[in-house]
């Protein structure tokens, strides 16, 4: 009986969030004003998700109009009302994120070859390898890194 009387309580409750969620995104509007200054520092032909009247749309920015945004898709467009957005998403890469992780990886790792190439040396005048190893791992990682973060989309939210 108690698991009848929760399991319906968990039903009645989710019911009330689920219904609320669009009413609480349609009440996040935005300032037009704000997000036409965003939008205008975008690049034509970005990648952009827009939200406006619980809507989404995908496609290329395609513009400002007087009053909206225009998103191009399937070879159409649609134009879509600044008043009625309530978020917009443009699509980038994780270059900077890749680099910074694998100028990270290079340096463990000319650190660790340093070390183990002054543990290997047989002569007194090896202790430059401290120093050209993490040199020249760290720069090689980073190129890596960045190459493989570019290889990995993500959407940045821009407004709001």
């Amino acid at each position: 009986m108690v698991s009848k009387i929760s399991s319906r309580v968990f039903f009645v409750g989710l019911a009330l969030i689920l219904a609320a969620a669009p009413l609480s995104a349609q009440a996040q509007r935005i300032d037009t004003q704000a997000a036409a200054e965003a939008l205008a520092r975008l690049h034509p032909e970005s990648m952009v998700r827009v939200e406006a009247d619980g809507r989404r749309l995908e496609g290329r920015f395609d513009g400002l109009t007087s009053s909206g945004i225009r998103v191009a898709f399937d070879g159409t467009g649609e134009s879509v009302d600044l008043s009625r957005l309530s978020a917009v998403w443009v699509r980038g890469r994780h270059t900077e994120t890749g680099a910074i992780v694998g100028g990270a990886a290079g340096l463990g790792l000319g650190l660790f070859v340093g070390y183990v190439a002054n543990a290997l040396c047989e002569t007194g005048d090896c202790g430059s390898a401290y120093l050209l190893a993490p040199a020249l791992f760290i720069p090689a990682g980073a190129l890596v890194g960045a190459a493989v973060g570019a290889a990995i989309p993500n959407w940045r939210r821009i407004i709001p």
